[in-house]
C-alpha cells in the first residue's frame, strides 16, 4: 500500500522530523484504520500494559531500521479492523500478522520516500517488555510516541546505521 505523499524527492535523503512524521500519520491512519489523536506526547500517560512489536531491517543505499510497538489494546483494535472480525476473536497470530503487515507498509513508504535503493528485510516480532527495550536504539534519527484515537499509544522508530 503506498501512501500518496507529496514535496519529498524520493532517495535524496531528506529526513526531516516533520516529513517523516507526516508520512507516518498518513500511512498509519490508511492501513491501520485508527486515526491519530489531535493531542500532543504530553497526553500520554505511562501505562502498564504489555506492547508488541516488529521491527524491519533496511540495506543498500540507507542501511538501519523501522520500528513500530503497540500497546495490546491497540494491537487488537487496529487487528480486529484489518481482518474485519470482533476484537473478542483477535488472536496472537492475528495481531502478529497485523504488526507485521503494518510496519512492513510504513517501512516500505518510508524507504520509497527517504531511502532510495534499499531493500526490506522480513519483519520481526517481539512482545512484552522485551518489546519496548528492543526498540529504544542510540542510532535514531526520528522517535515519536503517538496517541490513537481512543487514547491507546504507539511508538515508532527509524533508524540510521553508519
Amino acid at each position: 500500500m503506498m501512501c500518496a505523499f507529496q514535496g519529498l524527492h524520493p532517495g535524496t535523503g531528506d529526513m526531516e522530523n516533520s516529513a517523516i512524521e507526516n508520512l507516518i500519520r498518513i500511512c498509519w491512519t490508511k492501513a491501520s484504520g485508527v486515526d491519530i489523536s489531535s493531542g500532543d506526547e504530553r497526553d500520554l500517560q505511562q501505562k502498564d500494559e504489555l506492547y508488541t512489536a516488529s521491527v524491519i531491517f533496511t540495506r543498500g543505499t540507507h542501511d538501519g531500521s523501522l520500528s513500530l510497538a503497540l500497546a495490546e489494546p491497540l494491537a487488537r483494535m487496529v487487528s480486529a479492523h484489518m481482518f474485519q472480525k470482533p476484537q473478542a476473536e483477535v488472536s496472537l497470530d492475528d495481531i502478529q500478522d497485523c504488526l507485521k503487515e503494518l510496519v512492513n507498509v510504513l517501512a516500505g513508504n518510508i524507504k520509497v520516500n527517504f531511502f532510495g535503493d534499499s531493500e526490506l528485510s522480513r519483519p520481526t516480532i517481539s512482545f512484552g517488555n522485551d518489546a519496548l527495550l528492543s526498540l529504544f536504539k542510540i542510532d535514531a534519527i526520528f522517535q515519536k510516541r503517538f496517541l490513537a484515537v481512543g487514547g491507546e499509544e504507539f511508538i515508532i522508530q527509524v533508524c540510521q546505521t553508519t
